[in-house]
């Protein structure tokens, strides 16, 4: 079984990442802990252009992060939120309260896109608290554009918390990282949220980490640790900060397979795959044969499909990129289907 449902990276680390070795000092001290925690931030820092006026939180996994802000709602908060999202996220804001407004994204013949006018124009007229944006999109693939976010914040002024979630974060060439750093320095109100989880394909190890402007401490004071963090986590961090260029190497092939995808899917009848700034591809199958695709996949290939519920998505499935190996595997398994589908022998 190839488990491509969850988004994680699946090739090799090097041993210096999944062998981390500690020191009797950074184990048993809180000054060593410290100190290596420091450095994580500092890795961090340098590494995405993340201004000294900025603020970097650390924690165990962006989930952490994100039930932290979270629970700066109340029942009278309003959140808006994208209408295709992380079904994780309606469940933590309705913990808190039920009212929920959403802004569209649009599907397009070759990718999904932000309906950046909807967006905009939400904000103008509906005195929210907190504003969810997640770029890329899990589970669409798809960005905003810099440009177009720079604009959405200047009208975000009265509210209160701008949650941007950057899981995905790395994936894309043309993403500018001081820009991020310029922004949370500009909008006192924003707060980034990305992950190791992702990228740098360490998901069990529980990393995450928030940048925003020095301003926001006050809100989230659970993020000032008295005894430090993780020395184990905060190493993993430098070690991983460390190989650019393993991690350049495994986005070129992820690119190049999504490329493979791309190329695959749109010469099927009645398919579509999405472009996607991610490490998975959102496809549309034809619906009338989502049953027999879940049953010929059964046992040989995990892959995210979506519930009948959900009118937005439940004639898509999302498959996360694997090795070079395994998305060969993914095209011959997915090309002996169709061939089965049009002899009429499934």
């Amino acid at each position: 079984m190839i488990k491509l449902s969850q988004n994680e990276l699946r090739y090799k680390l090097p041993e210096k990442i999944s062998n981390i070795n500690l020191s009797q000092e950074e184990c048993s001290s809180y000054d060593g802990a410290k100190e290596l925690n420091k450095k994580a931030i500092d890795n961090i820092r340098k590494r995405f252009n993340v201004s000294s006026q900025n603020s970097i939180y650390l924690d165990y996994g962006a989930e952490k992060i994100l039930m932290q802000i979270f629970n700066t709602l109340n029942k009278e908060s309003k959140v808006l939120i994208s209408n295709i999202t992380w079904s994780y996220y309606l469940k933590l804001i309705k913990a808190h309260t039920k009212n929920v407004d959403t802004y569209k994204i649009d599907e397009e013949q070759s990718s999904y896109n932000f309906n950046v006018e909807d967006l905009q124009s939400k904000i103008k007229n509906g005195n929210y608290n907190m504003v969810v944006i997640t770029t890329p999109l899990n589970p669409t693939g798809n960005s905003i554009e810099q440009s177009r976010l720079s604009e959405t914040l200047e009208l975000c002024n009265d509210v209160d918390l701008v949650l941007l979630d950057e899981a995905y974060h790395g994936f894309d060439d043309s993403y500018n990282n001081q820009f991020l750093s310029d922004l949370v320095e500009k909008h006192d109100n924003l707060i980034s949220v990305r992950t190791f989880s992702k990228l740098y394909a360490i998901a069990g190890i529980r990393i995450g980490y928030a940048i925003s402007n020095s301003s926001l401490d006050t809100k989230f004071p659970d993020y000032n640790t008295y005894l430090g963090y993780s020395s184990f986590n905060s190493k993993t961090i430098i070690s991983c900060l460390n190989h650019q260029n393993f991690y350049k190497d495994i986005q070129e092939k992820i690119n190049s397979d999504k490329q493979a995808l791309y190329d695959f899917f749109s010469q099927q009848k009645n398919w579509n795959a999405y472009k996607s700034n991610t490490n998975f591809i959102l496809i549309k199958i034809p619906y009338q044969r989502k049953q027999e695709l879940k049953n010929y996949l059964k046992d040989k290939i995990a892959i995210k499909f979506f519930p009948e519920n959900d009118q937005n998505l439940k004639d898509k499935i999302r498959i996360s990129i694997g090795t070079q190996k395994e998305t060969q595997i993914v095209i011959e398994e997915f090309q002996e289907f169709i061939k089965q589908k049009e002899n009429g022998n499934i």
